[in-house]
């Protein structure tokens, strides 16, 4: 089974049973990253005894959770599982959960009325309820973890390259053009676990491309799930335009000059909710936090995963053929690039505990227009982070920010070896692309 840097997270939670104070722990993210996939290989792996209840298929549970009635729930568990509770080595896990948003607010009284019973959640389009809830959110009395795609360091031992992930950061010839080897592939196949899955066994592009066109057809029928008849039709149209444009500021009459602006923005944000595209915010780093001084006007979007933006564009195998060391010379090296690194910052900032934007900085004026790809911010510092998809290339618009902002750190991410200059008063970090997941490490 694949490996998840996730597992890790859900043992130091597990750990909290022995105290007695083990908060349920509510897993979020889009369809088919592996959240259940997860609960299921830890309990394997920890041959805890796993109590799976699917709310969708058990929404008559509705009424014990809306009268937080936890013994009751519990012998409700106990009879569709045919498991104790009480097993010391028991371990509770509630798929689907949006299905019944009672259970929700009920998740609190596990943990006053049964302490030290590990409790797990988990659902596809859960930010939605969370959004629209007309309840008591259990602030504070539930643990959160976000899980995206897998990581290119969890692709490289999915592909059993364990020399490679335990050599981030570190650099030889060797090592560079393996991992820049792999980086190519993981652009192709990305980090859905079923099309990872059958690449790492099958070795076939056809095949893990085939696997990606399913995952899109089911993200497709989920459409109706979360929007009526008239917004399908946009939220098709937003789907299927972002591919094509990753990482272009938005602008909703390319996207569809039949509608109306409204419309194409709410298509837009249900596609959010849903975690499909990835939201980076245009932000004047004027000062932090950077949400303070963003603008919802001006913003990019991205896709879930650079795998699935590849076949939905029709990104072929022999198109991102490139010579390890040099420049990736093809049409989408840039978007690709950027996709990339865009998901591998969204995975950081979730797992520190942000449910936020991810968020960039541009100047427009008439002599010097300037866009710097993302901004980061970290112990009360604002980090900018350039991206190239080659070994060379200009940094102007680096350049810009650094004199206007005079940040401590920067990051350059590209082909080139690591490296490290100051420009100025500032720190610039430069890294290989395929170490994104790394930035952090770099200030």
């Amino acid at each position: 089974m694949l490996y998840r840097y996730a597992e890790s997270k859900l043992e130091n939670w597990y750990c909290q049973r022995e105290r007695k104070n083990i908060k349920p722990l509510m897993i979020r993210g889009a369809r088919q990253v592996g959240k259940s996939t997860l609960v299921r290989e830890f309990c394997r792996k920890k041959k805890l005894q796993l109590i799976e209840i699917n709310l969708e298929r058990h929404q008559e549970l509705a009424p014990y959770f809306k009268k937080f009635d936890i013994s009751g729930l519990l012998s409700e568990f106990e009879a569709i599982s045919n498991l104790q509770t009480n097993n010391p080595d028991s371990l509770i896990f509630l798929d689907e959960i949006q299905s019944v948003p009672e259970a929700i607010p009920c998740l609190r009284y596990f943990l006053e009325d049964r302490p030290g019973l590990p409790v797990v959640s988990a659902g596809s389009l859960l930010e939605f309820v969370l959004e629209d809830h007309e309840f008591e959110m259990p602030v504070g009395r539930v643990e959160y973890l976000h899980l995206g795609p897998m990581t290119y360091g969890e692709f490289l031992l999915a592909m059993n390259e364990q020399p490679l992930a335990d050599g981030a950061g570190k650099f030889s010839t060797n090592l560079h053009e393996k991992r820049l080897a792999r980086f190519r592939e993981f652009l192709f196949v990305g980090g859905m676990p079923e099309a990872v899955a059958s690449f790492v066994e099958t070795k076939s592009q056809i095949e893990a491309r085939n696997v990606q066109n399913r995952i899109i057809l089911n993200y497709l029928d989920d459409f109706p799930k979360y929007a009526g008849h008239a917004h399908i039709q946009r939220i098709r149209k937003v789907f299927n335009h972002v591919p094509f444009h990753l990482g272009q500021k938005v602008k909703f009459s390319n996207i569809s000059p039949d509608d109306q602006a409204r419309d194409i923005k709410q298509a837009i944000h249900l596609l959010v909710l849903s975690q499909t595209l990835v939201p980076v915010v245009h932000s004047s780093a004027s000062g932090l936090p950077l949400s303070s001084f963003a603008g919802e006007k001006h913003f990019k979007l991205y896709f879930l995963d650079v795998g699935l933006a590849n076949a939905m564009a029709r990104v072929h195998w022999e198109t991102l053929d490139y010579k390890a060391g040099e420049n990736m010379f093809f049409e989408r090296a840039g978007s690709c690039a950027e996709q990339f690194v865009a998901q591998h910052l969204l995975n950081i900032e979730r797992n520190s505990g942000l449910f936020s934007n991810l968020y960039y900085w541009m100047r427009e004026s008439k002599s010097s227009n300037a866009e710097l790809d993302f901004l980061i911010e970290r112990q009360n510092e604002i980090i900018p982070v350039e991206v190239k998809a080659g070994k060379s290339g200009k940094m102007r618009s680096l350049a810009q920010f650094i004199s206007e902002k005079a940040p401590k750190h920067a990051i350059r991410l590209d082909l080139n070896p690591a490296s490290k200059i100051k420009l100025g008063d500032t720190i610039l970090n430069s890294s290989p692309l395929y170490e994104a997941e790394l930035v952090l490490s770099l200030v």
